[in-house]
């Protein structure tokens, strides 16, 4: 798998008023769920598994670990061809078992259940668009949480913030874009979804200010995802 974005500049998107929310599609780790996830070791981990196949540690200290990824594999793509889908497979194995690991002490956060269940009882689809793979994030939400549509990086060649990713779920859902709100806890949310056209809300969860998140492109600001059906239509 390889994992490619392409930001570019945020799209300002209008809405109209009379354009009725139909599905709403959500980030999870940080605005659904806890993960107790070590990144420094997810970073130790691809550069033990970069240094063993030539790749300089410096290529891996940025500071998104799947965009890393790829830079170090279009690096050996023109340099050694056949060990860059082996390094990319042997990165995202040591990335997975991090995860996967965490899943085990992590947990959703509160209101969240209720939340979905309010949700459906509104007839608003869910979903879930997540840069962590799906083997964790079945292993969270277990039987709790039953959405609609679930894309990880598993599932899709282009991880958000590539509007890509969101518009794939959009599709899943069977809804048009204008009709979706993304609802996330970082910047790189708010970019995708106004990419994607689509409607955005941050939640406060410590990851990023009010302010990032409105730079980022966020419509409104909650503090806890719990009480997202506020902003909805009475």
């Amino acid at each position: 798998m390889v994992w490619k974005n392409s930001v570019g500049d945020i799209r300002q998107v209008k809405h109209s008023p009379a354009v009725e929310v139909q599905g709403i599609l959500f980030d999870f780790d940080g605005t659904l769920a806890h993960l107790n996830i070590d990144f420094q070791c997810i970073r130790e981990a691809v550069k033990s598994v970069g240094i063993e196949m030539g790749v300089p540690p410096s290529f891996l200290e940025k500071r998104y670990i799947l965009e890393a990824i790829d830079e170090a594999a279009a690096k050996l793509r023109i340099e050694r061809p056949v060990v860059a889908d082996v390094f990319i497979d042997a990165a995202s194995a040591a990335i997975t078992d991090v995860e996967v690991r965490a899943a085990a002490h992590s947990h959703l956060l509160p209101g969240v259940i209720e939340l979905f269940e309010g949700l459906r009882a509104r007839r608003i689809a869910v979903g879930i668009v997540t840069r962590n793979c799906r083997q964790a994030v079945e292993i969270i939400m277990g039987e709790s949480l039953a959405p609609d549509s679930i894309r990880t990086r598993d599932d899709v060649d282009r991880v958000k913030p590539d509007p890509s990713h969101l518009l794939i779920a959009a599709s899943d859902l069977g809804l048009s874009t204008d009709r979706v709100w993304m609802v996330g806890d970082h910047p790189t949310d708010m970019v995708a979804g106004n990419n994607a056209g689509m409607r955005c809300v941050g939640v406060l969860t410590g990851k990023s200010s009010a302010e990032e998140l409105t730079q980022g492109g966020a419509w409104k600001v909650i503090p806890q995802v719990a009480i997202l059906v506020e902003l909805l239509p009475a």
